[in-house]
């Protein structure tokens, strides 16, 4: 009978709370992270590009200290390659990845103005 009693205001307390279903989709951090690395050329001078349009594919890992720390950067044009490592290499960023030193690869397009 006390077993019974206890099981059911175990029930009752459990369904007085009704639990909402969070129907947001989050942000996929690999997107967010996408964002965070593209706006370090946001306002910088890119009239040396050859083309309009130069798209620049970089492979990186962040380490302790929340740094990009840049492998490889790759694309049509060397100079935008150069520069993109120059730019981002070291840079810290404020995304708190899952796995540590997991390695992220990013795709950069760069807009000549």
């Amino acid at each position: 009978m006390k077993r019974g009693l206890i099981l059911l205001f175990a029930f009752s307390f459990a369904f007085a709370f009704p639990l909402h279903a969070n129907t947001i989709k989050p942000r996929s951090s690999a997107d967010q992270l996408r964002k965070e690395v593209a706006a370090f050329f946001k306002s910088k001078d890119l009239t040396f590009l050859e083309k309009n349009v130069e798209m620049v594919s970089v492979s990186f890992l962040i380490n302790a200290k929340n740094e990009l720390v840049i492998f490889n950067v790759s694309g049509d044009d060397a100079d935008a390659c150069d520069y993109v490592k120059e730019v981002l290499n070291f840079q810290k960023v404020n995304y708190n990845s899952a796995k540590p030193l997991a390695k992220y690869e990013v795709d950069i397009r760069l807009v000549k103005e």
